[in-house]
């Protein structure tokens, strides 16, 4: 009985069939997250420079701050 049970279990990591599959549609559900999170970010940091008219700052201090916002809004959710 004992062998049978060692036989039938997997290995501690090991993948089944599944996985490869389930991986590959994790990995583009990442790459959109990642697209999406990042074109959030784009879009705040596009409104700071327009509330200063695009004078006077940097962008990426405006991707900077946007992205902290960004996160500290999604934290919040």
């Amino acid at each position: 009985m004992l062998d049978t049970i060692k036989k039938t279990t997997r290995k501690s990591g090991a993948k089944s069939p599944k996985s490869k599959k389930s991986t590959s549609a994790s990995q583009a559900m990442d790459s959109n997250n990642e697209k999406d999170y990042r074109q959030m970010i784009a879009i705040a940091a596009y409104y700071r420079a327009e509330k200063r008219d695009f004078k006077d700052g940097d962008a990426v201090q405006d991707w900077l701050e946007a992205e902290a916002e960004i996160n500290s809004t999604s934290h919040a959710l």
